[in-house]
């Protein structure tokens, strides 16, 4: 074998293992899920804390960085009279509300039935709250009334979206 043939199969080895590097490195990329919107309605029943069924991820550096989650919604109280919480389980653990990241409570609004209130909740979540990851990190909505388990709440419209700081 000549040497021009040995250098041309180190060439075409270097060339497939960067092609392969590159496809890995893009497909652990493409499974972060930055931005969800949702356009059909959503009615949850019940105490705090359930799923609301929308979830955002994003990949840390390896340096941990802040994290901001936005959710932007209608919504209407179908049982008014108490207080609606929304929160976030990141990477699978317990939906925090009374002790999150920011704020908590959806405002109860009497509105008459078929109209809709808006609400933008924004969270920030640092590095020294323990529960980022360097990878991917999955953050959910949650939420449920905090009194009654016959509170109801329909969450129109929204946006979910997550970006590092």
């Amino acid at each position: 074998m000549t040497t021009a043939q040995k250098m041309s199969k180190k060439v075409v080895f270097a060339a497939i293992l960067a092609c392969l590097t590159v496809a890995g490195s893009g497909s652990a990329f493409a499974a972060t899920h930055r931005v969800l919107r949702n356009l059909n309605d959503q009615t949850f029943t019940g105490l705090c804390c359930t799923s609301y069924n929308e979830t955002v991820s994003i990949t840390e550096p390896a340096t941990v960085a802040p994290v901001v989650v936005t959710f932007s919604s209608d919504y209407q109280v179908n049982v008014s009279g108490d207080q609606y919480h929304v929160g976030l389980s990141v990477n699978g653990a317990a939906c925090k509300t009374f002790e999150g990241y920011g704020p908590q409570v959806i405002a109860d609004a009497d509105a008459p039935e078929g109209i809709y209130s808006s609400a933008t909740i924004q969270w920030v979540i640092l590095p020294t709250d323990g529960v980022l990851i360097t990878g991917t990190n999955t953050f959910e909505l949650c939420g449920g009334g905090l009194n009654n388990s016959s509170d109801s709440i329909t969450i129109g419209q929204n946006t979910l979206s997550v970006a590092l700081f």
